[in-house]
Protein backbone atom coordinates (compact mmCIF):
# COMPACT_ATOMS: atom_id res chain seq x y z
CA UNK A 1 0.00 0.00 0.00
CA UNK A 2 1.49 3.48 -0.96
CA UNK A 3 1.33 6.45 1.09
CA UNK A 4 -1.27 8.98 -0.31
CA UNK A 5 -0.21 12.67 0.46
CA UNK A 6 -3.48 15.15 0.57
CA UNK A 7 -3.04 18.67 -0.06
CA UNK A 8 -5.07 21.40 0.74
CA UNK A 9 -6.64 23.61 -1.32
CA UNK A 10 -5.63 26.71 -1.23
CA UNK A 11 -8.25 29.49 -0.83
CA UNK A 12 -7.64 32.93 -1.88
CA UNK A 13 -9.60 35.55 0.07
CA UNK A 14 -9.63 39.58 -0.07
CA UNK A 15 -7.04 41.07 2.22
CA UNK A 16 -9.74 42.78 3.66
CA UNK A 17 -11.92 39.61 4.84
CA UNK A 18 -8.79 38.30 6.94
CA UNK A 19 -8.60 38.51 10.81
CA UNK A 20 -5.75 40.17 12.90
CA UNK A 21 -2.29 38.31 13.30
CA UNK A 22 -3.44 36.25 10.42
CA UNK A 23 -1.01 35.12 7.23
CA UNK A 24 -1.36 34.85 3.67
CA UNK A 25 0.61 34.94 0.45
CA UNK A 26 -0.72 37.57 -2.23
CA UNK A 27 -1.62 35.77 -5.21
CA UNK A 28 -3.45 38.49 -7.12
CA UNK A 29 -4.43 42.23 -7.76
CA UNK A 30 -7.16 43.17 -9.45
CA UNK A 31 -8.07 46.53 -10.24
CA UNK A 32 -6.93 49.22 -12.45
CA UNK A 33 -3.38 50.65 -13.62
CA UNK A 34 -2.95 53.11 -11.49
CA UNK A 35 -3.56 50.83 -8.41
CA UNK A 36 -1.72 47.64 -9.35
CA UNK A 37 1.58 50.36 -9.83
CA UNK A 38 0.76 51.67 -6.38
CA UNK A 39 0.50 48.29 -4.96
CA UNK A 40 3.56 46.79 -6.33
CA UNK A 41 5.70 50.27 -5.88
CA UNK A 42 4.68 49.42 -1.74
CA UNK A 43 5.80 45.94 -1.94
CA UNK A 44 2.82 44.24 -2.51
CA UNK A 45 3.26 41.64 -5.05
CA UNK A 46 2.35 37.79 -6.18
CA UNK A 47 3.77 36.01 -3.66
CA UNK A 48 4.91 38.46 -0.97
CA UNK A 49 3.77 37.12 2.65
CA UNK A 50 1.91 39.67 4.17
CA UNK A 51 0.80 39.67 8.57
CA UNK A 52 -2.69 41.62 8.99
CA UNK A 53 -1.36 43.60 12.29
CA UNK A 54 -4.74 45.15 12.90
CA UNK A 55 -8.25 44.90 11.18
CA UNK A 56 -10.92 46.37 13.59
CA UNK A 57 -13.67 45.70 10.76
CA UNK A 58 -13.82 49.97 9.52
CA UNK A 59 -10.74 51.99 8.36
CA UNK A 60 -7.80 50.98 7.11
CA UNK A 61 -6.01 47.96 7.77
CA UNK A 62 -2.23 48.05 8.95
CA UNK A 63 -0.06 45.13 7.51
CA UNK A 64 3.56 43.68 7.65
CA UNK A 65 5.64 42.93 4.75
CA UNK A 66 9.04 42.96 3.70
CA UNK A 67 10.64 44.41 6.91
CA UNK A 68 8.00 46.93 6.37
CA UNK A 69 4.15 48.03 7.96
CA UNK A 70 2.16 49.92 5.99
CA UNK A 71 -1.46 51.13 6.22
CA UNK A 72 -3.91 50.42 3.59
CA UNK A 73 -7.66 51.25 2.96
CA UNK A 74 -10.59 48.65 2.37
CA UNK A 75 -10.81 49.38 -0.73
CA UNK A 76 -7.64 48.78 -1.77
CA UNK A 77 -7.30 46.13 0.48
CA UNK A 78 -10.74 44.23 -1.32
CA UNK A 79 -8.37 44.11 -4.59
CA UNK A 80 -5.65 42.00 -3.02
CA UNK A 81 -6.71 38.20 -3.12
CA UNK A 82 -4.48 36.64 -0.65
CA UNK A 83 -3.42 32.46 0.09
CA UNK A 84 -4.41 31.56 3.57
Amino acid sequence: MENVQVKKNPVSVPLAKMSANSKGVVQTLLGDRNFIAKAIGLGITPGAEIIISRNHQRGPLIISLRDSTIAIGRREAANILVEV
